[in-house]
């Protein structure tokens, strides 16, 4: 704005408070009347509008990319579980899902939030996903929430990944 305003004041000739505003208004998307500038500020205020129309999408581009950052690492299972009260699985074998089965029919019988499972192992996420669906598919999970992690379920970090010292 300071840089178009000062060059729209040489160009056109307008006083410097009515140049600063001009520039700022065709920077923030406005539409000032131009049309009896000369061929010079006129061609100033296209390029400020094209310089305008880069930042834009530079900011756009900035934050697709961290929301992508961020997307990728929820896919990926390498966010922490903000949760409490939930159960802890810390590895994983064929068995982990008949374990799940068994806890959520002994909760069933209780009242309150549905069951929260926080499951870490060092095997890929979907991999666990797709096994916890294939194999509790039939059974009755109701709301339950079963999150899984791809980390070291024996390191401090991998536990502090899942909620550990915050699970039932």
């Amino acid at each position: 704005v300071v840089a178009g305003g000062y060059w729209y004041e040489k160009e056109s000739g307008l006083e410097t408070g009515k140049a600063y505003w001009l520039a700022w208004i065709t920077l923030s998307g406005g539409e000032p009347d131009f049309s009896e500038d000369p061929p010079r500020a006129k061609a100033l205020i296209i390029a400020m509008t094209m310089l305008n129309l880069f930042i834009f999408a530079f900011v756009i581009g900035v934050v697709e990319n961290f929301i992508s950052d961020k997307l990728e690492a929820m896919r990926g299972g390498t966010t922490r579980v903000y949760e409490s009260g939930h159960y802890v699985v810390l590895g994983w074998n064929s068995k982990v899902p008949r374990v799940i089965h068994q806890l959520l029919q002994a909760e069933g019988s209780s009242s309150g939030a549905p069951p929260k499972f926080a499951i870490i192992s060092d095997r890929d996420k979907a991999e666990m996903d797709e096994q916890i669906a294939d194999e509790l598919e039939e059974a009755d999970i109701g709301r339950a929430v079963i999150l899984t992690r791809h980390g070291d379920p024996m390191s401090a970090s991998g536990q502090e990944m899942v909620s550990a010292n915050d699970a039932k």
